[in-house]
């Protein structure tokens, strides 16, 4: 018999969402450019996962963007976070793979429509450029 040595009085029933503030995340694998969830446009799917944090339970923990390829600014403010140059030949997402960046996160709520449950779950609300 294995045992798994955790005190499970001190474990959560939920996993809860990423306390809000700023961190430094690492851009966990090339941003996918994938079409909207309704057809009409195009987005940039950017996995990152906490690094760095004060809380260190927070290492590790993944949160995931989805920026509409309209939000031009907040991708450039991505890229420039990430140390990327950018300008009039656009970017390769290959080349945010593995770049830290600065996020400044949030909480946001919204309504499960299976569950009608309230959920609460954490948005990356901007990514911080050091320039300004």
């Amino acid at each position: 018999m294995s045992r798994i040595a955790i005190n499970f009085n001190d474990v959560p029933l939920k996993v809860l969402p990423i306390t809000p503030g700023v961190y430094e995340a690492e851009v966990v694998e090339a941003p996918e450019v994938m079409p909207t969830k309704n057809g009409n446009g195009t987005k940039v799917v950017v996995k990152l996962r906490i690094v760095n944090a004060e809380d260190e339970k927070l290492n590790g923990r993944q949160i995931t963007d989805h920026i509409s390829t309209k939000m031009e600014t907040r991708i450039k403010r991505l890229c420039k976070s990430g140390g990327l140059e950018v300008g009039e030949e656009g970017v390769d997402t290959e080349d945010l793979a593995g770049k830290v960046v600065k996020i400044v996160t949030n909480l946001r709520t919204y309504q499960d429509n299976d569950t009608e449950e309230t959920v609460e779950v954490a948005n990356i609300k901007e990514y911080v450029v050091d320039e300004e």
